[in-house]
């Protein structure tokens, strides 16, 4: 897809930015949390399209066996990102991840009309979410986190469960749940993130990656299950 500003050329600047606005003397500060972490999820953002800009370009095509393969290895990925101390090493896992991910989704299929619309209405979805996070703090509790999760793997299970039984027949209604429950992940993780924010001066670890990664996951998988609402 055309755009008036390149991936290939906003990713550096992104990340250039990121590193300035969230390191201080070395080591990752707390100031400007908020947006440090907006900044994280935007050039993660960029780095995702980028490579997938490259794979399109280049027509770099995987079978199905090799598709499993990097969707096991990043799961692996994902897991160990949580596992290793080391903040550089975090950020390589996370870079690869990203790459990963562009090998085994393409958007091609899709019109591009279908995709500004879709992510038009995300962008609202986000905006309404954000909200809800803001306003209603008090109300929203660890245990939300732990039934949307658990609906989740319930919606994943029948996902399955369609396709292989049912040749596809309640995929559009699995979407829309999907849509509902990746929308209280992001008011979750939004909530989390501002509390975080407010403890980050007293902890002294700004856990940026940690933090954004879920986020990140969160709004792939909305914006993948507005996408099969919408092509119907």
């Amino acid at each position: 897809m055309d755009t008036l500003i390149k991936p290939e050329i906003l990713s550096p600047v992104l990340i250039l930015i990121t590193y300035l606005s969230s390191v201080k003397n070395g080591k990752f500060t707390c100031d400007r949390y908020l947006i440090n972490h907006f900044l994280y999820l935007l050039t993660s953002l960029s780095i995702y399209f980028t490579s997938l800009k490259y794979v399109n370009d280049n027509d770099v095509t995987l079978g199905l066996l090799q598709k499993v393969g990097v969707s096991l290895g990043i799961i692996v990925l994902l897991y160990s990102i949580n596992n290793v101390n080391n903040s550089i090493l975090q950020h390589v896992i996370w870079l690869i991840v990203l790459v990963l991910f562009s090998l085994i989704i393409r958007y091609d299929k899709y019109d591009r009309e279908l995709i500004e619309n879709v992510f038009q209405k995300m962008m609202i979805i986000i905006l309404i979410c954000g909200l809800i996070a803001i306003n209603f703090s008090k109300y929203i509790k660890p245990s939300m986190e732990f039934v949307l999760i658990l609906g989740l793997i319930l919606v994943l299970i029948l996902h399955i469960i369609d396709v292989f039984f049912l040749k596809g027949k309640y995929q559009s209604l699995l979407s829309h749940i999907s849509v509902f429950i990746f929308s209280g992940l992001i008011i979750y993780d939004t909530n989390f993130i501002i509390k975080r924010g407010k403890d980050c001066i007293s902890s002294g670890d700004p856990m940026y990656l940690d933090n954004m990664v879920n986020m990140f996951l969160n709004l792939f998988n909305l914006f993948q299950n507005l996408l099969e609402v919408m092509d119907e």
